[in-house]
């Protein structure tokens, strides 16, 4: 009798009901790749286990600490974002998760990515478990399959990590970045003036 084979096929099967009995995901139609046909708003997930995106800091951090699947071990985990004050935190993961990388944004969670154990899951495991959900993906290739509403997008990408993009706080970020980008050409060009 092989008892670890026996664990990881009730373990795997248990995630599996968990992530198809989650409210609000019975049978939902998504955008097919190369249609106009979208996901109604709000049914994707927002996250995993008691992590969801738009969570403010202080309460992600209390999700994190109570949650089964992360090994938080507090502030070590938290470092800054480059050019910011905005936290990511980087925490070990367990059970079937190698890490669990959140992102903030003005003190808001906007992105959530999971790195799940390739030893435990495959790619093709999940795409499944989502295209059964969702529907077709929105965008599809070799390397990752998107399903995407109006406010979140959801990737799995190979070998195995699971994003969740809250993508009105992204949308924000990119506009700041390309303004900050134009402030910052026109300095130059203000500079350079000064040498003509």
């Amino acid at each position: 009798m092989n008892c670890k084979g026996d664990f990881n096929r009730i373990a795997t099967t248990t995630l599996l009901v968990i992530l198809l009995t989650l409210p609000g995901l019975g049978t939902l139609q998504g955008q097919d790749a190369g249609t106009n046909q979208t996901i109604p708003e709000n049914l994707l997930l927002r996250g995993f286990d008691s992590i969801r995106l738009g969570m403010v800091y202080d309460d992600a951090l209390s999700a994190l600490e109570t949650s089964s699947y992360i090994h938080f071990r507090g502030p070590r985990d938290v470092s800054l974002r480059p050019l910011g004050d905005d936290p990511i935190i980087s925490a070990p993961g367990q059970a079937f998760l190698q890490e669990v990388v959140l992102q903030f944004s003005e003190g808001v969670l906007f992105s959530i990515s999971l790195v799940v154990d390739p030893q435990e899951f495959d790619y093709g495991t999940f795409y499944r478990i989502f295209n059964q959900r969702y529907g077709n993906p929105h965008d599809l290739n070799p390397r990752r399959a998107v399903w995407q509403d109006e406010q979140t997008r959801i990737s799995i990408e190979k070998p195995l990590t699971v994003q969740f993009l809250d993508l009105g706080a992204f949308r924000r970020m990119q506009e700041d970045s390309m303004i900050q980008d134009s402030a910052e050409r026109f300095s130059k060009t203000l500079f350079l003036d000064e040498f003509r």
